[in-house]
């Protein structure tokens, strides 16, 4: 049987930290003065989102939910490939009388790679197997939070930078959309998502 996952974020809703400040920003381009501040913070978006594209990951704290068709046969692990996850909520599905249940981390599955780059899986408690359940494209959802952190300074380093640097670029290049950099690749390949 083939599992069908995707997932959709938990609130439509940006992040209200970013992992760099105007403040931040400003310094590196060595600015002091506060005419384009506006300019530089939406800047500072626009990064954090190519950024997140480019590698595929969450920087800071992001809910998502991930819908499943089914469970995994037996005691088989649920995989999530969006690491790093920070927290793994629950697991909901909808039992075979129409009712929806709620799994929880530590009660009824365990959690392996919490902040592992290369996802996180979720087993049943041992000697247990995943619940019985009604089979259906939405039938099972498993909400979690992935990113480096919830605070600017669990970004990693190399991250913030190449925010910085794409900044200073739009800074630098004002009205130029195109935004492609040898360094900017090379400072983020570590952190992108690789397809297997």
């Amino acid at each position: 049987m083939t599992m069908y996952p995707f997932v959709r974020r938990l609130s439509d809703l940006d992040a209200p930290v970013l992992p760099v400040t105007v403040k931040d920003a400003k310094s590196f381009m060595r600015l002091t003065h506060d005419r384009l501040d506006i300019e530089i913070y939406h800047s500072i978006r626009t990064a954090v989102q190519s950024l997140t594209m480019a590698i595929g990951r969450d920087l800071l704290s992001t809910g998502w939910r991930l819908m499943l068709d089914h469970f995994p046969c037996g005691a088989a692990p649920i995989k999530i490939n969006r690491g790093p996850i920070l927290t793994v909520e629950q697991v909901t599905y909808i039992d075979p009388d129409g009712e929806h249940k709620t799994l929880l981390p530590d009660v009824d599955f365990t959690v392996i790679g919490l902040n592992d780059l290369d996802g996180t899986m979720l087993f049943p408690k041992l000697g247990k197997a995943w619940p019985v359940f009604i089979q259906h494209y939405t039938t099972i959802g498993v909400d979690f939070y992935s990113g480096f952190g919830t605070i600017p300074a669990e970004v990693p380093d190399p991250l913030r930078a190449a925010i910085l640097y794409h900044v200073a670029h739009q800074y630098m290049n004002m009205g130029d959309a195109a935004f492609s950099n040898e360094e900017y690749n090379a400072t983020v390949r570590n952190y992108k998502v690789w397809a297997a």
